[in-house]
């Protein structure tokens, strides 16, 4: 009896060694955690120093994992599984901030910008980091994936998931990474000569990509130093309507735009369709029509982008006062228009003032005066929202920038989820730039089965105009106040059982091709302080898993976004609910599975209490 007792006692000894050494690792990996999420906004010397405390506590919870007793628990069958998700994950956050600290250190030692000139070469030399950092990160995937988190405690199987989430594409985004840098280094003018275009759009008329097409400015580079001209209105290269030639274009484009004069030299109509890369290549083809020079590159990017460059360089002064983060979007959308005589002179001196902002903020990208981490952050968060993207003539650059998420394209997925305004104006020649006041909600939600998938999407399109008080070419002219819209739903390819409706009536609409998915389009006029409404449901295959994007488009005020994806018909996944606003393209991918006997019972039991008899 005492022996017995005796082995009890070591046996409870042994558990609890490892269930305190597990807690402790726990804490660990969470403070890490903390601090990882803690880096954005920060420079290099400080970013630098927080990879360093991170793998510090990372470390000190592989050290407590490694020690007997929780080393020999982890490799008991099934018992150890915890353990050894804990173990794993932590590990493989360890080799992903030691690859960024790497990185990081090679950002640190070399300069990216240097009197005004951006070194090409450092680009190149982080591209080779970079890959090398993906390739020391190379296991990561393969390591979560082969995790098995079956009989293991709900927060356990809830943290593989987030380290899946978060390190299972790491690879991938670096290799990705490193191609964007080198296609940067060779546009930069790595390679020779090139020659860019700048534009900027004007999100209080909104196109597809953004917004009206308002102002431009040509640029060469050379070595990385690239010479920005002064910012023009295509006012003043564009031909009028009656005058406008045509340019090369994709069929679809054609047809689905080519009644709005977008593949012409009109140039305000040129980026309707939502694909960056697709308008973009209009917009190189009608500069050179128009200028007798045609762009290696086009760089798109609107008053967003504006307020994103001043967060991370400071505000500037202009004649009008101070530019700056806080104020950049409401100033240069809204009261830049009020600032003026309302007669078109006054509308004129608002274009001159516009485009002096431009040459004071746009330049900053360049003048090597801003610490490059800091812009490097601003931009990526613009271009995740689709506020700023660039497109290259060469097609291996075009790729590269696509794939690291700069490209602005929309990548097509088993089930997309797109919507795009363009401003139709509302009367009169000179439309309106309403589109200020212009706000957007989706909520989509998707029930998918194990062969199939369907989906519902509801998006409210909301004018917030004021009804009086506005100067005329803000309001518009024949009917004050009153937007008037083309609202375009992209609608998978291969979608089937479709529904459309608006405020509940249904609309008997063809869709028409674009790219590689459909569309279909609508026509709404809103008084100030109407809302329209539209649901469109259908259902996609779904071939072993289901892929889905939420791609925004660039608004002056985010979209709001509720998303809900939920297995249903005995399959079985994390469920994926998410809300807030839709400030980046959102990509869920799960894979419906079977389940086990409990999970379908559970669910049985679960949908007869809580779902409808009749």
């Amino acid at each position: 009896m005492t022996r017995r007792r005796v082995l009890l006692g070591l046996l409870l000894a042994f558990l609890a060694w490892a269930a305190v050494a597990a807690l402790l690792a726990r804490s660990d990996v969470q403070r890490a955690r903390g601090r990882l999420e803690a880096l954005r906004g920060k420079d290099s010397t400080a970013a630098l120093a927080t990879l360093d405390a991170a793998a510090g506590d990372l470390r000190a919870a592989r050290s407590k994992l490694g020690q007997p007793a929780p080393w020999l628990l982890a490799r008991v069958p099934v018992l150890g599984r915890s353990l050894t998700a804990l173990r794993v994950v932590d590990e493989t956050a360890l080799d992903v901030v030691d690859a960024a600290r790497d990185v990081l250190a090679d950002l640190g030692d070399r300069p990216l910008m240097d009197d005004g000139r951006v070194d090409v070469g450092a680009l190149t030399s982080l591209a080779r980091t970079l890959r090398a950092a993906a390739a020391e990160t190379e296991s990561v995937p393969g390591r979560l994936g082969a995790l098995r988190t079956g009989l293991t405690p709900p927060q356990v199987g809830a943290s593989v998931r987030t380290a899946r989430e978060r390190l299972g594409h790491v690879p991938e985004t670096l290799r990705n990474a490193a191609g964007a840098l080198d296609a940067l280094a060779a546009t930069l003018g790595r390679d020779g000569p090139r020659r860019l275009l700048v534009v900027l759009e004007n999100n209080a008329e909104l196109r597809a990509t953004g917004g009206l097409v308002s102002v431009f400015a040509e640029a060469t580079a050379v070595d990385g130093r690239v010479t920005l001209g002064s910012f023009r209105d295509v006012v003043d290269v564009a031909e009028s309507r009656a005058y406008a030639d045509p340019v090369p274009a994709p069929a679809d484009y054609v047809a689905r735009y080519g009644r709005f004069l977008a593949n012409t030299t009109l140039w305000r109509n040129a980026n309707m369709s939502p694909d960056v890369p697709t308008s973009a290549a209009v917009l190189a083809r009608l500069a050179g029509r128009s200028l007798a020079r045609r762009p290696d590159a086009v760089l798109l990017l609107d008053v967003r982008t504006i307020a994103a460059i001043l967060d991370a360089t400071g505000p500037v002064e202009t004649t009008e006062g101070t530019l700056s983060a806080g104020n950049a979007v409401d100033h240069l959308l809204s009261k830049a228009y009020a600032g003026v005589p309302d007669t078109r002179a006054g509308q004129d001196e608002r274009r001159r003032r516009l485009r002096a902002a431009a040459d004071a903020v746009v330049g900053r990208i360049f003048d090597g005066d801003t610490a490059a981490t800091s812009l490097a952050s601003a931009l990526g968060e613009a271009a995740a929202g689709r506020h700023i993207a660039l497109w290259s003539s060469r097609p291996a650059e075009q790729r590269a920038f696509v794939a690291a998420g700069f490209g602005g394209a929309v990548r097509v997925a088993d089930d997309l989820v797109l919507a795009s305004v363009h401003n139709l104006g509302g009367g009169g020649e000179e439309g309106n730039k309403l589109d200020y006041y212009t706000r957007v909600a989706h909520a989509v939600h998707v029930r998918v089965h194990r062969g199939h998938a369907v989906t519902t999407r509801t998006y409210r399109l909301r004018n917030t105009a004021p009804a009086a008080g506005l100067p005329r070419y803000v309001a518009g002219i024949d009917h004050p106040g009153q937007s008037r819209s083309l609202v375009s739903f992209a609608l998978p390819a291969g979608a089937t059982e479709v529904a459309f409706e608006r405020d509940g009536a249904p609309l008997a609409v063809e869709p028409s091709p674009e790219g590689s998915w459909a569309v279909l389009d609508d026509v709404v006029t809103l008084d100030p302080g109407a809302q329209a409404t539209w649901t469109l449901r259908y259902r996609v295959a779904v071939d072993g898993r289901y892929d889905l994007r939420v791609v925004p488009q660039p608004l002056a005020t985010d979209a709001e976004l509720a998303l809900d994806v939920r297995p249903d018909g005995g399959a079985f996944f994390p469920e994926h609910v998410a809300g807030g606003t839709l400030s980046g393209e959102r990509h869920v991918v799960v894979t419906p599975r079977r389940g086990s006997v409990w999970q379908r019972f559970g669910r049985a039991f679960r949908r007869f209490w809580t779902e409808p008899l009749f």
